[in-house]
């Protein structure tokens, strides 16, 4: 009898570009450019500069571009390097579910393998696809009640799905598939301490190292070294000691809708379960006319896990970074109020600790709301109302925010959200260049023909 690694590589054996519905097609290069256009946002950030300066001094092949730039490193140094600025903004797409993820960081090496192996955009399509596929078949349906509250972060699960994407693009048979998630799995559980209390700025590696184990373990098995085939119901596998549950016949059930399907983009550059309060702030100011001078207080109702989440702390109730801004609730909808946007500027630490942000901050109250209890985690709603000096209150129910799969964000969003990111670094043709060959990737020949576009 097959064990659940190889029935999951026998599903990553089928995923084939012919096979794909026009839908997930253009879904997937959606993401593409979503993605791209967070690697750009984050290029200039710490962390993203830190890790190319790493990198270099570490060397290797000249294999793959480090995006923003015109220098090309090792495979696992552009996966890196890049997937630590796609991360750096919490600007990449989502899937809340049993468990949470950010598949989009799997583009990092699924990027650098399909350049380094001059493979076609058909190619790093199908490969971003079966990604997704099984990194996000163990967010839907795994963990007991999740891995996220037994301590164990988000890129746990994505090392399965970048290992088995990085086998299919380097042509491995279904034995090699297995073996790649296995090695990647039996050395890559992330903790969940990423997230608390003063966020640090490693939890913008995260999922770049995470999309690199995958890359290496696939390497690996390519040449020949087998892992653990037991590793998730082994005694001490994954379902054991990770997890603690799972849904197997879901989990290795075959392909319906594909997961890409189901994933969240985010038009604002804010966390997962903040999208919602943004937009409900955003459209209050703008439908009262609102001006922030006058507003007494404001009162954010939100579900009960939205207090319970890892991440989740007192810090986030006054942030004076970044990596705790756009996590905080209350500073969120408080710059929306006050800035009638909500963008990377809006995360500047002057930003974060001028006087008046941090005045609303104060005055934004968040409370338990039975109004939408019951809604989540079938959607991620957030209701905003605020107060005014003059004895008046606006209230505001958002239930799906634009990235939403049923509020989806459309080609003009998507194009734009890519543009405000890139402007600082590419020119205007550059910028037309690398859009439309996005979105007409399945013709192109050599992925490096992309890459090239996106450098400084």
């Amino acid at each position: 009898m097959s064990t659940i690694v190889e029935k999951l590589a026998a599903l990553s054996e089928q995923i084939r570009y012919e096979a794909l519905p026009p839908d997930v097609v253009h879904k997937t290069k959606m993401t593409i450019l979503d993605t791209l256009g967070c690697a750009l946002g984050g290029f200039a950030s710490d962390p993203a500069k830190i890790m190319r300066g790493v990198v270099r001094r570490l060397g290797g092949a000249p294999e793959a571009t480090i995006l923003g730039t015109t220098e090309r490193t090792s495979v696992l140094g552009a996966t890196w390097a890049n997937g630590t600025a796609i991360r750096y903004l919490d600007y990449n797409d989502t899937l809340m579910s049993r468990d949470p993820g950010h598949p989009s960081g799997n583009l990092a090496g699924v990027l650098a393998l399909a350049e380094a192996q001059h493979l076609n955009g058909r190619e790093l399509i199908c490969g971003l696809v079966n990604a997704y596929e099984i990194q996000l078949r163990l967010v839907d349906h795994c963990g007991e009640p999740c891995l996220w509250t037994r301590g164990w972060d988000h890129p746990t699960n994505m090392v399965y799905g970048s290992a088995a994407a990085a086998a299919r693009l380097l042509g491995l048979p279904r034995e090699k598939i297995a073996h790649a998630m296995a090695i990647a799995g039996s050395q890559a559980n992330f903790l969940s301490e990423i997230r608390r209390g003063v966020i640090g700025k490693i939890k913008g590696t995260a999922e770049a190292k995470a999309a690199g184990d995958g890359v290496f373990a696939a390497l690996l098995a390519a040449d020949g070294l087998t892992g653990p085939i037991k590793i998730f119901e082994g005694d001490y596998g994954y379902l054991n000691i990770v997890a603690g549950g799972a849904d197997l016949d879901a989990l290795t059930g075959p392909i319906r809708q594909h997961k890409i399907m189901r994933t969240y983009l985010k038009y604002y550059p804010v966390e997962t379960m903040t999208q919602s309060p943004v937009q409900a702030a955003l459209d209050l100011r703008a439908e009262h006319d609102i001006d922030p001078r006058e507003i007494e207080r404001v009162v954010v109702g939100l579900y009960d896990f939205a207090f319970k989440k890892p991440s989740w702390d007192a810090s986030k109730l006054k942030p004076t970074t970044r990596e705790s801004a756009d996590h905080s609730f209350n500073y969120c909808v408080a710059i929306a109020l006050l800035d009638g946007e909500v963008t990377a500027a809006q995360f500047l630490d002057s930003r974060i600790q001028a006087p008046d942000a941090q005045d609303l901050t104060a005055r934004t109250e968040l409370v338990p709301d039975p109004e939408i209890e019951n809604i989540y985690p079938k959607f991620y709603p957030g209701i905003v109302t605020v107060h005014m000096k003059n004895g008046k209150s606006y209230r505001k129910r958002v239930d799906h925010f634009p990235g939403d799969p049923r509020r989806p964000m459309t080609d003009a969003q998507a194009e734009h959200k890519f543009r405000s990111q890139a402007v600082p670094y590419l020119t205007a043709d550059q910028i037309n260049r690398v859009i439309d060959s996005v979105w007409s990737l399945e013709k192109l020949d050599d992925v490096g023909q992309l890459t090239r576009l996106l450098t400084i």
